[in-house]
């Protein structure tokens, strides 16, 4: 690629950049810098949305809901707030 073409594409994923601050720059540094727009620019990888999945199976989410029509929403377990408060108290004692 030439100079003109890499700033070009610069241009196009970052419109803040000045091109006549980025003709400033080496060819080979203003390669760079294109590379790193275009992975901060790439969708994720399809094959790493499912690497945490299994920390989350039993997370309910609105989603869950909203997918599962007629049924009562999933609540989550909660503790009364008096006594985590008492517990508070009692442990500064």
């Amino acid at each position: 690629m030439t100079k003109r073409q890499i700033i070009d594409e610069i241009l196009s994923l970052n419109a803040s950049a000045e091109p006549a601050f980025l003709a400033r720059f080496e060819d080979e540094e203003l390669d760079r810098y294109r590379q790193r727009l275009q992975v901060l620019h790439a969708p994720p990888a399809v094959a790493l949305t499912g690497r945490y999945e299994r920390y989350f199976e039993n997370v309910p989410s609105i989603a869950a809901d909203a997918v599962r029509p007629g049924k009562k929403p999933l609540q989550l377990a909660s503790r009364p707030r008096e006594s985590l408060l008492s517990r508070a108290v009692a442990a500064m004692f």
